[in-house]
């Protein structure tokens, strides 16, 4: 290698990260996915993946935590609809839950509605006939949530227009005017 020394490990160093990254998205025995070609990007990859925890899935989440109550759903079912409770809701208060820090605070931050400001996700699942299916899809919602809250955020850079680009954008506004000065009234003497 033609490098110095602490050039060597430095390049070591991004590789073993982008390689740590690569292993923790691991299902199984099999692989969830190749990294894309942005995570391998090591300027945001390495900086990323350092700090970042392993995925926290709804089967960490104990049981004791998720509140399942049984309501009757809205909508057409005929004599049927009235008498069973086959939507669910799911209840998961985030303060008093056993999530790491640093995720309660990213569901906190999320924008979406079923998490209220007490930092309680609600959802409510009434799309199927059975209370069970209607529980795995609340399951799965909350899953998408949890996952879309460790999704790790990419940091914006920075950057400025050329000096071409504003000259266009100058020249078009100035043609565009002058398009529009034209339709004016002419002036009377």
């Amino acid at each position: 290698m033609a490098s110095t020394g602490g050039t060597a490990i430095f390049c070591w160093a991004i590789f073993l990260q982008n390689l740590r990254g690569y292993f923790l998205r691991k299902e199984g025995a099999r692989f969830a996915s190749k990294p894309t070609s942005h995570e391998l990007d090591t300027s945001y990859f390495v900086s990323d993946t350092a700090a970042r925890e392993p995925m926290i899935t709804v089967t960490d989440i104990p049981a004791a935590e998720l509140e399942f109550n049984a309501v009757r759903a809205a909508g057409p079912g005929g004599q049927h609809v009235n008498k069973v409770s086959s939507a669910i809701h799911l209840r998961y208060d985030v303060e008093n839950s056993s999530l790491p820090p640093v995720v309660k605070e990213r569901l906190r931050r999320l924008r979406d509605a079923r998490v209220n400001r007490h930092g309680v996700i609600v959802i409510k699942a009434q799309n199927h006939r059975s209370q069970d299916q209607n529980k795995r899809e609340a399951l799965a919602r909350l899953a998408e949530i949890l996952a879309r809250a460790q999704k790790p955020t990419m940091r914006r850079v920075k950057t400025r227009p050329t000096r071409a680009s504003v000259k266009r954008r100058l020249n078009i506004k100035s043609r565009r005017s002058s398009l529009k000065r034209l339709r004016d009234k002419p002036l009377t003497d």
